[in-house]
């Protein structure tokens, strides 16, 4: 009797994804932001190559040709210098193409006179947004006005998020980057309703002896857990 032959089943090939799903960011402070390319009012840029070594401002908006989005935008352009002082470098990204981008910049430009001087991202798909975690998991577009705070070191140092219908305030802006420099140029904390020039505090850890040797007469102690630097 003969027996019938053996057949070796094939291997199985694994399966590769035609387009790679890009993972969405969890922002976690002191996390490195993550890089990506985009076509924007100002060319093509790579965020890392753009921002690496200079603190960055990225923020979103809803839409183009919008009353709150046009005011935030031509706010921002108008404090270029507060911005350029403090090293500052700015990026929108809007859910929009690029045309579109481009005409509602121009005929903003026009109709107030300014530059806008910094680029403006054109994220028609959402793509950039979700990378990023500005568009939560589900959402159908972007509902709101998140932005992050960005160090020279690409960590996200802090972010907020604003209602639609709620501008942004750009001096809020600038005393928070004012803030984190003053934080990282003195290793003490900022106070409640700080501004830049007022006194800062020292964080929880930093004794009476260190505040001295740094200090010299210029602190006080109102307690152990409240220490003052007159700088």
């Amino acid at each position: 009797m003969t027996s019938k032959p053996h057949h070796t089943a094939a291997p199985v090939r694994p399966v590769t994804p035609r387009h790679p799903a890009r993972l969405r960011w969890n922002q976690t402070l002191g996390d490195n932001v993550p890089d990506f390319q985009a076509e924007t009012t100002r060319g093509r840029l790579g965020f890392r190559p753009w921002a690496t070594g200079n603190w960055v401002y990225l923020f979103a908006f809803p839409s183009t040709f919008a009353s709150v989005c046009s005011t935030e935008l031509m706010a921002l352009a108008a404090h270029r210098a507060a911005f350029e002082k403090l090293g500052v470098r700015l990026m929108g990204i809007t859910p929009a193409g690029l045309q579109n981008t481009l005409e509602w910049v121009l005929d903003l430009e026009k109709v107030f006179g300014l530059d806008v001087y910094f680029p403006v991202a054109a994220d028609e798909d959402g793509s950039i947004l979700r990378h990023l975690g500005m568009i939560a998991d589900g959402a159908a577009g972007l509902g709101n006005r998140p932005s992050l705070f960005v160090d020279p070191e690409n960590k996200l140092r802090m972010q907020f998020t604003y209602p639609a219908q709620m501008g942004r305030s750009t001096n809020e802006v600038l005393r928070c980057f004012e803030a984190l420099k003053d934080i990282d140029y003195s290793g003490l904390a900022v106070p409640a309703d700080w501004t830049p020039g007022d006194y800062l505090v020292a964080p929880k850890g930093v004794k009476a002896e260190d505040m001295q040797r740094v200090f010299g007469e210029d602190w006080s102690k109102i307690r152990d857990y409240l220490m003052v630097a007159h700088v």
